[in-house]
Parts: C-alpha cells; structure tokens; sequence
C-alpha cells in the first residue's frame, strides 16, 4: 500500500478489524497521520466489543469472508450500528483467478464499500471520507425529518386540542381536515364531514346565508366575520370566524377556518340590553310615583277635610269613606314602586314577615275582592342578612308568578319559617314558601324555568325574574328552588326562598359581629 495524499485531519473515529498485525499496523498508521481516531480489532469477537465506539469499520482481507460477512450484518441489522459505513478491504486476484465462494459473494453485497488491496492510500482516504459526509449528511436529514415530525405532532396536539374549530378547505372550498372542536360544534364527525363544501354545509338554508357571505370568497382573508352556522341535525349556533390562506402556515393551497360558538355571548349582550331597559323603565316609574305621591298627599287631606263636614248626609259619608280606602291604596303603591327602586349600599338584617306583608300589598286588590284566597303562616324571630329591595323583588315576582298562574283565581298559602339549608343542615335560615293552586309544570319547563329568556307568558314576559330571582338568592347565599305538580287531583307549583339568619336587629352590624362564627355574606 502506498501512499502520496497529504494527511487531513478527521473528527471520525475509524475501528480497522485486521487478523494479520502487519497490515493492521500499516492502515492504522495511514488514517491517524490523516487524523483519524483509530480502534484496532484482530478478530470480529474483539470487533463486536468496540464498534458501538466508532464512527466507520474497516475489514480487512485477511478476516474470512464468512465471519466478515457476519460481522458486516450484524452491524447492518442493529438499530444502533445500522448507520454505520463498512469498507471491506479485499485481495487482489486476476480474473481467471477470482473464487467463486458463496460467501465472499454475500460479503461483497454486505459491507457499503469494497476496494481492493494494494491499494493507494489517497484512495483508502477518499473512500472513507466520502462514505462519512454521506453519513453526515444521512444523519442531519434524519435529525431534520425527526425534527418535522415533532413539529408537526406539535401541531397536531395543539389543533386537537384547541378551543377553537378548525377546518382545512382544499382550493374548492371542500373539507379536508376538522380537528375535535370543530366536530363538536359542528356535530359530525370527520369521515362524514370530508370531502363536502363547507359554504354548503354551514349555510345549508338559502335564508341564513347573506348576499356577501365570506365564506364565498375563500381567497380574501377575514377576520372576526359573525355568521349563523347550520348544523346537519338542524339546530343552528352563532358562529364568529376567521378564513386564513392556508400559505400562511406552509401548507400549501387552500383556506384554514378557525370559528367558535358565540350564541352565549351574543344572548348575555341580548341581556345586558334587555335589563338595561328594564332598569331605564324601573327609573321612570319611580320618577312617575315620586310625582304622583305629592298630589295624591293632597287629595288625601282634602278628602279627609270633607269626611269632618257635619252635613254629610250618611251615603256621602260612605263614599268618601271609600274614596280615603282606594287612596290609601293607590298611596301604598306608589311607596312600593319608590321602595323597589331605591337600592341598599349595605347589607343589613331584615324581616322576612315584614318583607312578605310589603309584597302581598301590591295585589292586595286580588285578595280583596275574594278572587283569590290567601292563607299565611308565619313564624317568629325571621330575620336575615341581605338587601330588602333585592329581596322584596324576589318576592313580588314569586307572588305575581302565583297569581298569574292561577288566573285570577284559586289559593295562595304563603309561609314563612325558620328552617335550615337543604345543602347543608348544620346553616339555619328562614325560608319563604309560596305555593298556588295554578295548572303545574311539566319537568321539561322546570328545568328551562331558571334559563334567561325562558317565558311562559309569551310578549307579556321578559324570560328575565326567575333567572334574576335565583342570582339575588344565590347573591345572599341562599336558595331558590320550585315543585310542581300537574296532577288532576293536586296541582299547582311552591317556590321556596332560603336565605341564612341575620342574628341581629342592628342596621349598623356588619354580619361577621352579628355572627362570629359564620363568614359574612
């Protein structure tokens, strides 16, 4: 072997397998004046122990070519060494003389390279080198494709996983991919869902679909688009979208479409609305019965003047003795209209009877003229912590909600006692019952019956008390729940007002002193 190639250093490390020593020596020699780190093996047992080390493997000619095939697949068939090169250093033979073994046969078709011997040393240099950059190169684009992969199942996870649905559009505008939040929202799932044009699925009706809908023109970016989304088993959810060329990430042609459902949202700002007005109309009848209290003050005192004439004659006397009686009520009404209205800053105990006795007064005309009996029940010491404005709403709405279900007509028993939290026995409070003799409920609208807009009266009602109702309930840490009963024989609905004892009588008392050993509402 000779050699006229300058030496250039290597960062690889070369295992030379060589039975003869001399020959070992000699390549040895070569590929560390080259700059090669250098691991020498005399026999393929010696080989085994050292090739995990080393970068290349050199076989020498004078290893047998049975055992040097072995060793060459055994390194080729380890997941750990199969990147290995192998250079198989073979004798020289004229043609007439070259075997016919088998086995030099497999050993040529198992290592990556075969030169033969003598051999140049800049040839045994460029071989090696050669075989590495290819190993190099082997490995940084497996290094790169490992890499891809995790970044796609990256990718992968986060589009899974995300709140928001997803849908790749092919340039058709048909479906390629949905992840699970936009099968979700879409109720299908992706084998259904592929191959069909997105517009057409989502706009399924001619009438949901506006004469600019977005989702016609895939190829102009959008942004916050609001939309009403179709859903293939007929329901429908406001849907807000964003279209994105799919260019944008690196894939290609088509439209990503990223859409969430903001039915929610679009209803509480259809609430917010909704109380807004109800709170400008509840000003103004405030502002109506200020106004209306003054006169009316005046009109009292003068039928009071004239009641004191002495030449009224008997029937006059019992007219104007009526006349005070409506008054009175029309003056009663007008504080409880101002009395809703003016709101507590603080806390503070109140008297749940006293509270119950104000709201009955506002229909007191239904129990008045016996078209609807009244029976109550109360009980003794039935303070609470809370806001009475908040509270006496509570109690209209329960006690007008009574009243209209029965029509005009039937029993209403309210009752209020002392009692304890259904949730938890060991919290005292009272609770405010108020059961009429109305057509029931069905179970299917009392669990609809506490929802925002939820109504059973039609354009009379708003959808909002019961839902308010509760909020104050909860709001004072207390409960609201309802029976009903549709019987032929028994029927009628009993709402039920908890809320947790004041203890004390002092407006002043934060309730944490009242109540040492409970927290404050």
């Amino acid at each position: 072997m000779t050699c006229d190639a300058p030496a250039i250093p290597r960062a690889t490390t070369v295992l030379v397998v060589e039975a003869e020593k001399a020959q070992r020596q000699i390549v040895c020699h070569i590929l560390r004046e080259a700059g090669y780190g250098v691991l020498e093996a005399e026999n393929i047992d010696h080989a085994r122990r050292q090739v995990s080390r080393s970068d290349t493997v050199i076989v020498g000619d004078s290893v047998p070519d049975r055992e040097g095939q072995k060793l060459c697949q055994e390194i080729k068939s380890h997941r750990d060494t199969a990147h290995l090169p192998v250079v198989h250093l073979a004798k020289y033979r004229p043609r007439r003389e070259q075997p016919t073994d088998e086995a030099q046969t497999m050993m040529a078709g198992s290592c990556d390279a075969q030169l033969r011997t003598p051999l140049r040393c800049s040839e045994l240099l460029t071989t090696i080198d050669a075989m590495m950059q290819v190993r190099w190169a082997d490995l940084r684009a497996r290094n790169l494709g490992e890499e891809v992969e995790h970044r796609r199942a990256e990718l992968s996870l986060v589009r899974e996983k995300m709140a928001e649905g997803l849908v790749e559009l092919n340039e058709k505008g048909e479906i390629s991919s949905l992840n699970a939040s936009a099968e979700r929202l879409l109720e299908m799932d992706s084998l259904a869902a592929i191959g069909k044009n997105f517009h057409d699925l989502v706009h399924a009706h001619q009438k949901l679909c506006p004469k600019d809908c977005r989702l016609c023109e895939l190829h102009s970016p959008s942004v916050g688009v609001e939309s009403v989304f179709h859903r293939p088993g007929g329901s429908q959810f406001v849907a807000e979208f964003t279209l994105v060329p799919a260019s944008e990430f690196g894939l290609g042609g088509g439209t990503l479409v990223f859409f969430r459902d903001i039915t929610d949202r679009k209803q509480s700002e259809e609430m917010l609305c909704s109380l807004e007005a109800l709170a400008s109309r509840g000003r103004m009848a405030a502002i109506m019965a200020h106004e209306i209290n003054n006169p009316l003050e005046s009109v009292i005192n003068l039928i009071y003047l004239i009641r004191k004439q002495p030449e009224l004659s008997a029937d006059t006397r019992q007219f104007v003795a009526m006349a005070e009686h409506e008054l009175a009520l029309v003056g009663q009404i007008t504080r409880q209209t101002l009395g809703f209205y003016r709101a507590t800053e603080i806390s503070a105990p109140v008297d749940l009877v006293e509270l119950t006795e104000s709201a009955l007064a506002v229909y007191e005309r239904y129990f008045g003229a016996g078209y609807v009996e009244l029976r109550r029940d109360y009980g003794e010491d039935c303070w609470v912590q809370g806001f009475a404005g908040e509270l006496r709403q509570v109690l209209v709405n329960l006690v007008s909600n009574a009243l209209d279900a029965m029509a005009g007509s039937g029993r209403l028993r309210v009752r209020v006692r002392r009692s304890r939290s259904w949730k938890d026995h060991n919290v005292q409070g009272v609770r405010v019952t108020v059961a009429d003799t109305g057509q029931g409920m069905s179970r299917e609208r009392r669990l609809q019956l506490f929802q925002p807009f939820f109504t059973t009266k039609g354009a009379r009602g708003t959808g909002l008390g019961l839902w308010v109702a509760r909020g104050i309930a909860h709001k004072h840490g207390g409960e609201l729940r309802v029976r009903s009963s549709t019987s032929p024989t028994r029927h009628g609905t009993s709402f039920s007002l908890f809320s947790p004892f004041a203890g004390a009588k002092q407006d002043t008392q934060p309730l944490a002193h009242a109540f040492p050993e409970r927290k404050a509402a």
